[in-house]
């Protein structure tokens, strides 16, 4: 048997491996790549004769969950809305600026959109990459 590497095709493949099991299928041979190595490697380790056994290999996959990866997905909505009140924040200043200096800028336009956005983007990157390379050193 032959498990490409890839990790949703690893959670995919483990309940192949099942089905493998259910079916009482022999697999002298295992090849993998990635994390079909581990898959291949429970598989094997838990086998009784040819047969391997993927219990232990599927409920490992099930117990995975953003928690357990250590996702934690409220400072990504954070970082959005800094970047979102950042843009605005920046916007709203270019438009009092240019209104001061006589000049008319039009809301709506979407330069003015793409700048504000990228402004507010640099604003928040900035120190999360200039923290992330003294991390690094």
């Amino acid at each position: 048997m032959v498990l490409s590497g890839g990790g949703v095709r690893g959670a995919y493949e483990a309940g192949v491996l099942m089905a493998f099991q259910d079916a009482e299928i022999p697999t002298p041979i295992i090849a993998a790549t990635s994390v079909e190595s581990i898959n291949a490697a429970s598989y094997a380790a838990e086998a009784e004769g040819l047969v391997g056994r993927a219990e232990p290999l599927v409920n490992t996959w099930l117990e995975l969950t953003p928690a357990t990866l250590g996702i934690d997905w409220s400072r990504y909505i954070f970082l959005l809305t800094g970047l979102v009140a950042a843009s605005a924040g920046i916007g709203n200043f270019l438009w009092r600026w240019t209104k001061e200096r006589g000049g008319f800028l039009h809301a709506h336009h979407s330069k003015l959109t793409w700048l504000a956005l990228a402004a507010g983007a640099t604003i928040l990157l900035l120190p999360t990459s200039s923290l992330i390379s003294a991390t690094w050193r």
